[in-house]
């Protein structure tokens, strides 16, 4: 690896596979230890502060930016999020209090990234649930500019997380999006309707419960993550 990181020791195979919610990102413990390592490893191995870009702001964003940052392996964390009653609700507060953290309304304009680890657009979209069976209007949602928006800054990323809406979209966005050896992960890959958007990347693998990572690069996972992140996947919810 290019510089050296204090990387977080995980639990065994077994007590370790469990569907609890972690205290780091808004799924399973095994997926947001799983998260953690990922981050901490790759970005010491591209060994200098990483680009981070972010569609769907979270306990990630929060948790994640703050780990990277203290092994100083953050250059900036960009978070773009759809809901702005949630963000404002459930992110800002704790946002607010870190020095190096900002945020913009998606009317505004881009944000400023110096002197920031952490930074934010919100857009407007509402509260947005494609996946409720009786709100299939969600899924005609006109959410082009905050798909659009990271191309327009003009810069490349290290990682790409998709965790927020339009997720295939997002996704074949990232693709263009990546530094030369960066890496874009998918929460809840095991949902179908996604994974076309896996052709865009020359190399792809299935990790932890519900994650998947691509890459133009084969990001050689297998020497940075155990062996059992690459197993008993989640097919079905």
């Amino acid at each position: 690896m290019g510089t050296s990181a204090r990387l977080p020791e995980l639990p065994e195979p077994l007590p370790w596979m469990s569907e609890e919610e972690s205290k780091k990102a808004w799924m399973t413990v095994r997926d947001g230890d799983l998260l953690e390592l990922l981050l901490l490893a790759h970005a010491a191995r591209i060994g200098s502060p990483v680009d981070v870009l972010e569609w769907g702001a979270g306990r990630s964003s929060l948790y994640y930016s703050e780990r990277l940052a203290e092994q100083g392996l953050l250059g900036n964390w960009l978070s773009i999020e759809h809901n702005r009653g949630f963000f404002l609700g459930e992110i800002e507060p704790e946002l607010s209090r870190r020095p190096t953290a900002s945020y913009v309304l998606s009317e505004d304009h881009a944000p400023a990234t110096a002197g920031t680890t952490l930074s934010a657009v919100v857009f407007d979209g509402g509260d947005l649930q494609p996946y409720d069976p009786d709100r299939e209007q969600d899924r005609r949602a006109d959410l082009d500019a905050y798909v659009a928006l990271p191309a327009s800054l003009g810069r490349r990323f290290d990682i790409a997380i998709v965790d927020g809406r339009k997720r295939r979209r997002c996704l074949l966005e990232a693709s263009s999006l990546l530094s030369e050896n960066g890496i874009a992960i998918l929460h809840d890959a095991w949902r179908p309707y996604y994974q076309c958007a896996f052709e865009a990347y020359a190399h792809s693998i299935r990790v932890g419960d519900e994650l998947w990572v691509g890459a133009q690069r084969d990001p050689a996972l297998r020497e940075i993550l155990p062996a059992h992140a690459f197993t008993e996947h989640f097919e079905s919810g």
